[in-house]
């Protein structure tokens, strides 16, 4: 099974970031898988030794905000989020199960982006510097992740 630790989030006034960025060509999250991955498992035949783990760890609790928009490489459109809880907590997690801090970027994919305009894209993104959107939930789980032709779905198993 395909598991993740990760945080879900929530972006107020989704629906208006959808419509500011209406004129490129994308497949948007759900707002219920709206989520911050702090370590991705591809293939696991049994979550209870990651559950141990995850449960050992002294991670702290915080809602930090979601604040501005990016993207990488025009193909993801993501929130971003800058809390020092998030990064000790990612220290953690990413320690605990000897993964590599420097593949890690702290966001929440809102988009992925199949067609775009890059100048276009910059202007809007522009527009969402700085601002507050939304807010990373405090509980830290392990997710399962089931790939459908619907689009994921996640099931929060501890």
């Amino acid at each position: 099974m395909r598991l993740f630790i990760g945080s879900y989030a929530r972006i107020r006034s989704y629906e208006t970031v959808q419509d500011d960025f209406s004129a490129m060509k994308a497949t948007w999250v759900a707002p219920d898988n709206l989520h911050l991955t702090y370590a991705f498992f591809p293939k696991v035949s049994d979550p209870a030794p990651l559950l141990k783990t995850l449960h050992s760890l002294p991670l702290k609790k915080a809602s930090p905000p979601l604040r501005g928009l990016g993207s990488f490489d025009d193909t993801i459109l993501y929130a971003g989020i800058d809390s020092e809880t998030v990064a000790f907590n990612a220290r953690l997690i990413r320690q605990a199960f000897k993964l590599s801090m420097q593949t890690f970027h702290p966001h929440i994919t809102l988009a992925r982006i199949k067609r775009c305009d890059p100048s276009s894209l910059k202007e809007v993104l522009a527009g969402y510097e700085g601002k507050e959107l939304g807010i990373l939930d405090s509980e830290i789980l392990l997710i399962r992740s089931t790939l459908t032709s619907q689009g994921p779905l996640y099931e929060a198993i501890g």
